[in-house]
């Protein structure tokens, strides 16, 4: 899942999150090769700077798609699903609401934008992920 891609990152550094994200996709698109992971419905320029380890505007379902070309993986769909279970669990287990996370993110979302981007009913970007997934791990007991 998306989250087990940045197990060893400083709880708290969203930056970091988001770098061993980007760094394990890489590995992937390596893995697939560049024609495998078009094939998972994922743009050919996003590809490429996935692949180079470049900054890319990437979301969760993007890199869901990339994750489920790993063999052994599951299906992009429950990857991306479990990756935002994830962070609803650990909102439980670190006692975090939606309004308590978007106040204490470094990005513009309104509770309402967090709350529908965790259930899954608005995209979520990776960056979004890292600063929400970051934020969590720092608050868990």
């Amino acid at each position: 899942m998306l989250y087990e891609l940045a197990e060893e990152a400083p709880p708290g550094d969203p930056g970091a999150f988001e770098d061993a994200y980007r760094s394990g996709l890489a590995a992937v698109v390596e893995q697939v090769g560049h024609d495998g992971a078009v094939d998972a419905d994922v743009d050919a320029e996003t590809v490429e700077a996935v692949a180079a380890g470049e900054p890319v505007d990437l979301t969760v379902t993007d890199a869901s798609r990339l994750l489920a070309l790993e063999e052994c993986r599951p299906d992009a769909e429950t990857i991306r699903q479990e990756s935002l279970d994830h962070l609803l669990l650990g909102m439980t287990n670190a006692v975090l609401d939606v309004e308590t996370i978007a106040a204490n993110l470094a990005l513009d979302i309104s509770p309402t934008g967090v709350q529908q981007r965790i259930e899954g009913r608005a995209e979520m970007s990776l960056v979004e992920y890292a600063h929400v997934h970051a934020l969590i791990e720092e608050r868990k007991p």
